[in-house]
């Protein structure tokens, strides 16, 4: 009988710690949607965009929505939003970097989208990588020319 207890109370705390771990990542992935969303919208501001046309921006006022319902405050910008070092973990880190710099790079070498025609519909990795490039007025050529090759 007191096996059978101890083996229940062992199953219900190993059910316990996978739900915290679940909440943990939930709130994690909010708050990398709000670090991102913020980024994006100061550097749209900054370039001279409205950043209200940005359908995807609003992932996350949701996020920073959601996670003040659950009495968190969405981390600072600049500030690690996972204390103790918890985060995604280097693959997902990995892969979330590929993306991004994969679709910055394919933008400075292709050209980027003409932002505010796509504004509303871009994806918030679209307008991140974009935001990763340098403003179009300080863009350096890929290729320097000189006098004598122009």
């Amino acid at each position: 009988m007191r096996r059978d207890r101890e083996a229940r109370l062992a199953r219900v705390a190993a059910a316990r710690g996978r739900a915290e771990r679940a909440d943990e990542q939930r709130r994690r992935t909010l708050a990398a949607r709000v670090a991102v969303c913020t980024l994006v919208r100061g550097e749209l501001a900054r370039r001279g965009l409205d950043p209200a046309g940005a359908a995807a921006l609003r992932l996350g006022s949701e996020a920073a929505a959601h996670l003040a319902g659950l009495g968190d405050a969405p981390a600072p910008p600049g500030s690690d939003p996972a204390p103790g070092g918890g985060g995604p973990g280097p693959a997902a880190a990995a892969l979330f970097e590929a993306k991004i710099l994969g679709l910055a790079r394919r933008y400075w070498e292709e050209g980027a989208p003409d932002l505010p025609d796509n504004l509303a519909t871009a994806s918030p990795a679209e307008l991140f990588a974009w935001c990763l490039l340098p403003a179009p007025a300080r863009r350096p050529p890929l290729i320097a020319k000189t006098p004598a090759s122009c």
